[in-house]
């Protein structure tokens, strides 16, 4: 498992509804005002220390957590700069009109290689980190979903949800 860097474990994803909460795959957080849409299918738990989700076949997952840094490219270049990350495909832009940076990654660990995309948004005077990864074997079957999961971090302006 990839554990991103996240300093003092705060416990803002989990509690009462203004800490986040599920509509089906779509997990709303009232508080930090922002939605973010898991795939279809998948498991998800609202955690202590971020929100998760696990594909059916469990050979994939995406953790979203707050990040350390200043800005979302200072947090990219924590993440990617690790020891045994190897990154590709590193960009920059507005996604949702939010500033973020993001790339692909692959990593070897003791049980086999893991890819996957690491995404940074800064957002509302906070940096999110959405890693979504999994094995070598089955993130061809888990990329597209992923992806597209991890674009759809966006403002909350739903008045009822917030």
């Amino acid at each position: 498992m990839i554990y991103a860097k996240t300093g003092a474990k705060i416990n803002i994803f989990i509690g009462d509804r203004r800490t986040g909460y599920f509509k089906e795959s779509l997990f709303l957080h009232p508080d930090f005002k922002f939605r973010y849409e898991f795939p279809q299918g998948w498991r998800t738990a609202n955690q202590v220390q971020g929100v998760v989700g696990i594909s059916a076949n469990q050979d994939a997952m995406i953790q979203l957590t707050l990040a350390e840094g200043s800005s979302h490219t200072e947090a990219a270049n924590g993440f990617f700069s690790q020891q045994g990350v190897v990154a590709t495909g590193r960009q920059s832009a507005n996604v949702n009109g939010i500033p973020a940076s993001w790339g692909k990654f692959s990593v070897a660990t003791e049980s086999g290689e893991l890819r996957g995309l690491a995404y940074f948004y800064s957002y509302d005077s906070k940096i999110f980190q959405i890693l979504a990864y999994g094995t070598a074997a089955g993130w061809s079957a888990n990329e597209q979903a992923a992806t597209n999961s991890t674009k759809s971090f966006a403002k909350l302006t739903d008045a009822k949800a917030l």
